[in-house]
């Protein structure tokens, strides 16, 4: 049970920042930082998404941005199950 919340957690942030985050960043022309890993790059770019959102009072991007981080607790949730 707890790998499948893991997996989905995972898979679900790794495929919204790949087709959502990092083209609204890059379309609003923040998408030049880089991260030392790709984790690194997909937080960076969440806040950036995030700020942006936030400066234009944008729902899309806000929208994303809430889901971005559902996906990420649900992926530390996984993990605290598994060890506890």
């Amino acid at each position: 049970m707890e790998a499948i919340i893991i997996i989905i957690g995972s898979l679900g942030t790794i495929i919204i920042w790949s087709f959502s985050i990092r083209p609204y960043v890059v379309a609003h022309g923040q998408g030049n930082k880089t991260g030392a890993n790709m984790g690194v790059a997909m937080w960076v770019d969440w806040q950036s998404c995030g700020e942006i959102a936030a400066a234009m009072n944008d729902p899309k991007g806000r929208r994303i941005y809430r889901i971005f981080g559902a996906f990420q607790l649900m992926t530390a949730f996984g993990f605290l199950l598994l060890c506890f």
